[in-house]
């Protein structure tokens, strides 16, 4: 096992925190979240170098910015009014987990994990609300980070 999975392996501990936290509050702790960033960030060194990772990130953070504009206007064009993407549509800590992910797959691999992540983080939401949960909001660091765990490890054991 190269030293870029074992530190990914590592991360796996903040992030099951994390994922439990979302879950039930949806709220993350700030240090796990600074923790998952360190190793995460680490390993994508590690792996990639920090120009390449920094090209990744940077492609897919603008893929993902064109995404939530799109859903700005939609909402603009639905409900009449301008709103804070951060207040209605996403948490602050959700933004920071997608930056921080984002680093851990090239361009076309991230938009396939996205959308893969997004209908997952639904069907959560989806299974809690039949289950009785009374928050309208979606889990996205859990269906996120559970994705984002499944691909990495089917990576590391198929490359």
């Amino acid at each position: 096992m190269a030293i870029h999975e074992l530190i990914f392996s590592v991360s796996l501990v903040p992030l099951g925190f994390m994922v439990v936290s979302d879950l039930r509050s949806r709220t993350v702790n700030i240090l796990w979240l600074g923790l998952f960033g360190v190793l995460i960030l680490t390993a994508i060194w590690l792996q990639s170098g920090y120009l390449a990772g920094f090209i990744n990130m940077a492609v897919n953070i603008a893929a993902g910015s064109m995404l939530l504009g799109c859903g700005i206007i939609y909402w603009r064009i639905r409900h009449g009014k301008w709103m804070r993407p951060v207040d209605n549509l996403i948490g602050m800590g959700d933004i920071i987990f997608i930056i921080l992910v984002s680093g851990l797959f090239a361009p076309v691999r991230f938009l396939y994990f996205l959308l893969s992540a997004m209908v997952f983080s639904l069907a959560i939401w989806l299974l809690m609300k039949l289950t009785g949960d009374k928050d309208n909001t979606v889990p996205l660091v859990a269906g996120m980070g559970i994705m984002a765990a499944v691909w990495k490890i089917i990576e590391i054991v198929y490359k």
